[in-house]
């Protein structure tokens, strides 16, 4: 997410909540389940991704908020690895 609209912008978005992020983080969700479904049938051994949350001291978005927002399709995500 931070890719595509920057660190700055996704902290505003995180705060304001437009209803245009969480249409943007399913977009990101199925684009990389389609990526994760090809990478598998390729037989890849290894998977990442640079969901970089976190800063020196802690996080950079309220738990609260994470577990709301990202967290789901984080865990969607992860599980379809499995």
């Amino acid at each position: 997410l931070c890719y595509l609209r920057g660190f700055v912008n996704l902290m505003r978005d995180i705060v304001t909540q437009p209803t245009e992020l969480e249409v943007l983080i399913d977009m990101v969700l199925v684009y990389n389940m389609r990526l994760i479904d090809r990478w598998l049938k390729m037989g890849v051994d290894v998977v990442a991704f640079g969901d970089d949350l976190g800063a020196q001291t802690g996080l950079t978005v309220n738990p609260r908020i994470f577990r709301r927002l990202l967290l789901p399709g984080t865990r969607l995500r992860d599980d379809f690895l499995l």
